[in-house]
C-alpha cells in the first residue's frame, strides 16, 4: 500500500479527500490501494496552531510549508497539494501576462511555477478551479433531493447550462460563487455539512467525468 500525503485549504477538503476520495481507492475485496493522510496547510500567522488553519497562504509561505512538509514524509510516494485558483492569494500570480489568455493556460503555468520552485518529484500542485461546492454540481439532482426540494433542481439546471454543464466554471464574481448560488437557493445550506452529505452521494467516477480538473488530480494517484 502506498502512502499519499495531501494539503488541502479547509475541514471540509480534509473530509472530502480524506473519506470520500480515499473510499474511491478501496479494492474489489476491500483492500486499501493507497493510505491517504490529509492536513491542512496552515496560514502564516501560526503554522504549528490548529485555530488559524485554513484560509489564504501567500507563496513564499506556501513554499517553506511544503518543504517541511516533504522533510516529514519521506515515507510518502506522492506530496500533493490541492489549492483553489478561486481565492488564490495573488502572489502566486506574479509571472503572469498576456501570453496566458486561457484559464487552462494559468492555471497550469501557476502548478508548474511551484512546482519548479519545490523541484522535488515526489511534490504535485494541483488547482481546483473554484471552490469544493462546485464539485456538487456534478450531481444537481442529489442537491435539491437532499434539501427535498424537487422544484429547485430546474434552477440547478439553468445555471449548471449557463456554464456550458462543466461544474468547475461555475463563478463569475465572488458574489456568485458556487456556494454564494447555493445560500441563495437553500438559505441553510452549510458547506461542512450539507456539503458533505451531498458529495457523500455523488460517486467519484461522476466527478471525475464531468470536472476534467479533478479527474487530473486524481490522475496522479492512479499512475502511482
Amino acid at each position: 500500500m502506498k502512502n499519499i500525503f495531501i494539503i488541502v485549504e479547509g475541514q471540509t477538503e480534509e473530509q472530502f479527500f480524506g473519506k470520500n476520495l480515499q473510499q474511491h481507492y478501496v479494492d474489489k475485496i476491500g483492500n486499501y490501494r493507497y493510505y491517504f493522510q490529509v492536513v491542512v496547510m496552515p496560514t502564516k500567522r501560526n503554522q504549528y496552531a490548529k485555530i488559524y488553519k485554513g484560509g489564504s497562504i501567500n507563496f513564499e509561505n506556501c513554499i517553506a510549508n511544503i518543504k517541511r512538509f516533504l522533510a516529514q514524509t519521506k515515507h510518502c510516494k506522492l506530496v500533493l497539494l490541492v489549492l483553489d485558483y478561486y481565492g488564490l492569494h495573488r502572489s502566486f500570480k506574479t509571472h503572469l501576462n498576456k501570453t496566458h489568455t486561457s484559464l487552462a493556460e494559468r492555471v497550469i503555468s501557476i502548478q508548474e511555477r511551484l512546482e519548479q520552485k519545490i523541484d522535488n518529484p515526489r511534490f504535485k500542485f494541483r488547482l481546483q478551479v473554484h471552490e469544493f461546492e462546485a464539485l456538487l454540481f456534478s450531481d444537481v439532482r442529489r442537491i435539491s433531493q437532499h434539501f427535498n426540494n424537487e422544484a429547485s433542481l430546474s434552477h440547478l439546471e439553468q445555471i449548471l447550462s449557463e456554464f456550458k454543464n462543466n461544474p468547475e466554471l461555475i463563478n463569475d464574481s465572488p458574489k456568485t460563487a458556487p456556494s454564494k448560488r447555493l445560500v441563495k437557493i437553500y438559505p441553510k445550506f452549510r458547506k461542512t455539512t450539507d456539503g458533505l452529505q451531498i458529495i457523500g452521494k455523488i460517486p467519484i467516477l461522476l466527478l471525475r467525468e464531468k470536472c476534467t480538473h479533478f479527474d487530473d488530480l486524481c490522475k496522479l494517484i492512479d499512475n502511482l
